[in-house]
């Protein structure tokens, strides 16, 4: 393989040469893999209503927390888009998170242009106290939205900007610096989203503030590559119909790079895909802690995050898929899968299915159960097992916990 191809991940000895993350220290080229980013978030700040023309019932939510932020960033960004200018590995551009559509609605921003920008609402009617209270129409949603920024004067989805750009890594032989680049915009409406603008005049802008956060990582030894980023830097840029405060308290969220999580002693065997919502500090996402204990069956078992580790559900509320080996005893083996969901308040909760071992073979299942909403860390026990199978679980408690890193 050519010397600084884009296929080429460690182009010597060690990783003083590596073509994207060269390091000092590293004993082999798993020192210098890197497998995406991290990026927890402090809670966001509250955001109000949209006002109608018209009364809501008093039930309706006038203000929560901007649920958006996490949605939006707070999470593993596994994509690795390297952009190598040239046949020099001096420098690239990764490309983390590209915006390629909305999962709340695309609107249209200027009437004239008549030109789109895809928004994720910072809190819907049906989870503004998530993952408590639920309510729908006639109740309005946030009034506060983020979206990708426009690139151009004219907003249109092929002028979007990434949300995040990493540039690096500007190695001189011995240490290194990467930046990270955040570009949201933060738009604020008053009575629906549409083409209006709060306070129109001369202005054909609604009501936004284009937010660049810049983070860096000065680095040498290949250990310190997975050290918190350090804030640097924001630029604000208002629309003419004015600005909309940073809702997401980017400047104080902590960034990483993270290596994947080794299956065996080969470092070519590490994880790196992992379920993007599920990123909790301190922890090993990839990995839970199964426990089962009754009057007859004991035991426990680790469950590994499933192929790509996503599963299914919708960009607001993800399930990532996580299954063991077997466990119980004759006549009641059984295998375990367990489907966490996470929530877009940054919480999670937990179904599991418990298949006999011959059902397995049948693709039936025998015992389901499922969690009330749990945080990073706590230790939950599964509720509402629900039986049509051979065993009698009764008595039995099932639970999930946490590994730690």
């Amino acid at each position: 393989m050519k010397k600084y191809s884009p296929g080429c991940l460690c182009c010597g000895t060690d990783c003083t040469d590596s073509c994207f993350f060269p390091c000092t220290g590293g004993e082999d080229l798993g020192d210098c893999k890197l497998c995406g980013i991290d990026i927890q978030l402090p809670e966001p700040g509250d955001s109000g209503n949209l006002t109608p023309p018209f009364p809501l019932p008093p039930e309706c939510p006038t203000t929560s927390k901007c649920w958006a932020c996490y949605i939006l960033f707070d999470r593993h960004f596994n994509q690795m888009f390297f952009t190598l200018p040239g046949e020099s590995c001096e420098a690239w551009t990764q490309l983390l998170f590209w915006p390629i559509g909305g999962n709340d609605f695309a609107i249209i921003l200027n009437a004239e242009l008549g030109t789109y920008r895809p928004l994720w609402a910072c809190w819907l009617a049906t989870d503004y106290n998530c993952p408590y209270d639920s309510l729908g129409y006639p109740c309005a949603n946030s009034k506060i939205a983020i979206g990708p920024t426009a690139g151009t004067s004219v907003f249109d989805f092929e002028g979007l900007l990434p949300f995040i750009t990493i540039t690096g890594p500007e190695w001189d032989g011995s240490c290194g610096k990467i930046t990270i680049e955040v570009r949201y915009t933060v738009f604020e409406f008053d009575m629906s989203y549409n083409e209006l603008p709060i306070d129109p005049g001369e202005c054909a802008d609604p009501k936004y503030t284009d937010f660049l956060h810049v983070f860096e990582l000065e680095y040498c030894d290949c250990s310190e590559l997975t050290n918190p980023f350090t804030y640097i830097s924001t630029t604000e840029t208002d629309s003419c119909a004015g600005g909309v405060a940073d809702i997401c308290d980017f400047p104080s969220a902590v960034i990483r790079y993270h290596r994947g999580s080794p299956r065996d002693e080969d470092w070519r065997q590490s994880e790196c895909v992992r379920c993007q919502c599920f990123n909790c500090e301190g922890y090993d996402t990839t990995q839970m802690a199964f426990e089962w204990s009754g009057p007859t069956l004991n035991g426990t078992t680790v469950l590994e995050q499933g192929v790509f580790g996503f599963f299914g559900g919708s960009v607001r509320s993800p399930v990532c898929y996580f299954t063991g080996g077997t466990g119980g005893t004759e006549p009641c083996d059984f295998a375990i899968e367990v489907f966490i969901r996470c929530l877009p308040c940054d919480k999670y909760t937990a179904t599991i299915t418990i298949r006999l071992t011959e059902s397995v073979v049948q693709g039936g299942f025998d015992y389901s159960g499922k969690t009330d909403a749990f945080n990073c860390g706590e230790t939950v026990v599964f509720e509402e097992i629900d039986s049509n199978g051979k065993c009698n679980l009764s008595g039995h408690t099932f639970q999930l916990s946490f590994v730690p890193t």
